[in-house]
């Protein structure tokens, strides 16, 4: 996996990634979490998560997406 996009390519604030990141709409591991580089799918996720938030959908919602 190449990692080649960082938060700032994401079009989302760090404080909103970091709440997705503690309700386990994301994975990560520790190490990485400070410099956190995304590859496409997990960039796609997340604008996924931005836009189904828009949609008015919960996070438990949005997490039970994510575990299927």
């Amino acid at each position: 996996r190449e990692y080649e996009f960082t938060q700032k390519d994401l079009g989302v604030p760090s404080r909103v990634l970091l709440h997705w990141f503690n309700k386990n709409l994301l994975t990560y591991e520790e190490k990485e979490r400070k410099n956190h580089r995304f590859d496409i799918f997990e960039l796609i996720w997340l604008w996924m998560i931005d836009d189904l938030r828009e949609f008015g959908l919960s996070i438990p919602k949005i997490r039970k997406v994510k575990e299927q």
